[in-house]
């Protein structure tokens, strides 16, 4: 992808001005020295670190909101009771602090679970 596709695609995703990123794509993904990329923009040196720090808080926030969103989507199935090392299976609960429970140690009644 070309630098003018990648301003776009960044741009077009909705979290980045254009100018964001394009000063984004200049210093970190052609890594252009700061003077020429702000005479390529036509933007002061300090316009350019100020936009740049901004494109880079953007990016890291979605970097993290992405991670995140993996983490949850994808979340592993535990393999074992966290209490008596039992097989779970797909049948299990979890407790207030988020540990995963055979429904023995949970103390629930599987024929009131709707499974």
């Amino acid at each position: 992808m070309n630098a003018d596709d990648a301003v776009s695609e960044l741009a077009n995703a909705g979290l980045l001005t254009e100018r964001q990123a394009e000063a984004f794509v200049l210093r970190d993904v052609e890594a252009v020295p700061r003077e020429a990329a702000a005479d390529s923009m036509g933007i002061s040196k300090n316009t350019l670190d100020n936009t740049l720090s901004t494109a880079r808080e953007k990016v890291e926030k979605a970097q993290q909101t992405a991670e995140a969103v993996e983490a949850i989507r994808f979340e592993t199935v535990p393999v074992e009771c966290s209490e008596c090392g039992d097989n779970l299976g797909q049948t299990f609960s979890r407790d207030d602090s988020g540990m995963a429970l055979c429904f023995d140690c949970a103390g629930v009644d599987p024929s009131e679970v709707d499974l």
